[in-house]
């Protein structure tokens, strides 16, 4: 009954709201259980959270709204900024406004502040300390823009001021000050002064639980036709390591061979193998030789309008490694079944120390009788489609992202892809409602296609994002 008195409350200012997402999952990742309802009405979006986290009870609340030219968010709301490598996220439980102009972005929040807790299906805070925060971009020129944020979470401080300058063959970011009382800085150099050449630099800064590592890194490649050749370097304060290997694509088969090197430790070649048996199914082969040992193991994917499997293993480098190598090859499965409106998802994941997690949540779509272009529409069926992937500047894949194509609008899975069904070939317009975005967080564009052709085979769109 308690659960039924809060819904009507949030719920009560817009009986009929024009649609409603309800998201529900469990995960060793997060060691949480339990959903969260979405919904979307005229002029205002209620979120609810409920859930339990390693025996706790948790929840969260927000209601964003406008107030003439402002943002406005009561309750929880992620603040995040932009870094280097990564994002720093905090929450704050209170008050948060904002504006937006086509060359500035400012916000403010007051209330109680602590750690984001943010997963697909559940989104809320510990917030144990009474906070304040500023967050501000400016668009300085058409290639540099400038960010800066103060935050105080009790007695931690967080000043973080940074810049990104961008061009057509040059990428560079950098951002320095205090994170959460301990000097932080951090820095990316990308550049491509041709097509098939590219080159990085770093120095980032990852935090886990309460950690902070620096990892130094270089890496370049440079492709040749269907050959790619590429090389990277690793050093951070418990180890360091050294990847040099090529890749090959030659009709339906990828491949590729790669040599790790870490002082102390055996090499390790790590090789691979993929056979694209036709346009849904692939198959793929890994063979790790090291110490004198061989292992093969095996893998795969199909995907289809209703399925999608996939099955490998990947390489990282852990920095947090201790007396190991911190070349590491890891399990990595992603299931997604979709049925209507309804998706359903399971998948793995590593941490930072190396231990694999699972997490497994679905979502599903209700509309009200004032439903309108504000929530996701469940697209025709037919036998032509458009495909695609949202990812952040970091090529990591966002959830929960939105994509409008002409009047429909869809979301993202916890792969950052998107499909939609046409039953004609023919162009659409593409727009990307930022302001949509199930993802935690505020989003900008970085780059997206103005248009999409809808094909019985089509090319998968990119689309790059990232937080403000």
């Amino acid at each position: 009954m308690k659960l039924v008195f809060i819904f009507a409350i949030i719920f009560a200012p817009a009986a009929y709201p024009q649609a409603v997402q309800v998201s529900l999952g469990t995960s060793t990742l997060y060691s949480a259980t339990g959903g969260e309802a979405t919904a979307y009405f005229a002029n205002q979006t209620d979120l609810f959270s409920v859930g339990v986290e390693n025996g706790k009870f948790i929840a969260g609340f927000s209601n964003r709204f406008k107030y003439e030219d402002y943002d406005v968010i009561a309750g929880d709301s992620p603040f995040s900024l932009s870094a280097p490598g990564g994002g720093l996220g905090f929450i704050s439980r209170g008050i948060t406004i904002g504006k937006k102009s086509d060359r500035r972005t400012f916000s403010i929040f007051l209330g109680a502040t602590g750690g984001i807790y943010s997963a697909p299906y559940l989104t809320t805070a510990n917030t144990p300390h009474f906070g304040a925060g500023f967050k501000l971009k400016q668009q300085l020129t058409k290639n540099w823009d400038f960010q800066t944020a103060t935050i105080l979470d009790g007695s931690l401080k967080t000043f973080i001021a940074g810049a990104n300058y961008t061009t057509q063959k040059l990428n560079l970011q950098g951002a320095a000050g205090l994170l959460e009382n301990k000097p932080y800085y951090a820095g990316i150099l990308d550049y491509r002064p041709v097509r098939f050449v590219d080159a990085t630099a770093a120095h980032t800064t990852y935090v886990f639980k309460g950690q902070q590592i620096n990892v130094n890194s270089l890496g370049g490649s440079v492709t040749a036709g269907a050959v790619n050749f590429h090389s990277s370097v690793f050093e951070s304060a418990n180890s360091s390591g050294q990847d040099a290997g090529v890749g090959v694509h030659a009709w339906i088969l990828d491949g590729g061979s790669d040599f790790l090197h870490s002082a102390g430790f055996p090499n390790t070649i790590f090789s691979h193998v993929t056979e694209h048996v036709s346009r849904r199914v692939m198959l793929s082969q890994f063979i790790t030789m090291s110490n004198g040992r061989t292992t093969i193991a095996y893998g795969g994917g199909y995907i289809s309008n209703a399925l999608s499997i996939d099955v490998g293993y990947s390489t990282y480098f852990m920095p947090l490694f201790v007396g190991r190598s911190p070349f590491t090859q890891a399990l990595t499965i992603n299931v997604g079944i979709h049925v209507g409106s309804l998706s359903l998802h399971t998948g793995t994941n590593i941490l930072p120390t190396g231990q694999i997690r699972w997490s497994a949540y679905g979502n599903d779509w209700a509309y009200g009788p004032l439903a309108s272009s504000r929530g996701p529409e469940v697209t025709s069926v037919g036998k032509y489609s458009i495909r695609g992937t949202v990812v952040n500047a970091q090529g990591e894949p966002v959830d929960g992202a939105c994509i409008q194509l002409a009047k429909n609008i869809t979301c993202t899975d916890s792969e950052g892809a998107f499909e939609m069904r046409e039953s004609k070939a023919r162009s659409f317009p593409v727009a990307v409602p930022v302001e949509q975005f199930l993802a935690p967080g505020e989003w900008e564009v970085v780059s997206a296609p103005a248009t999409v052709q809808a094909e019985i085979d089509p090319q998968v769109v990119k689309i790059i994002v990232r937080r403000k």
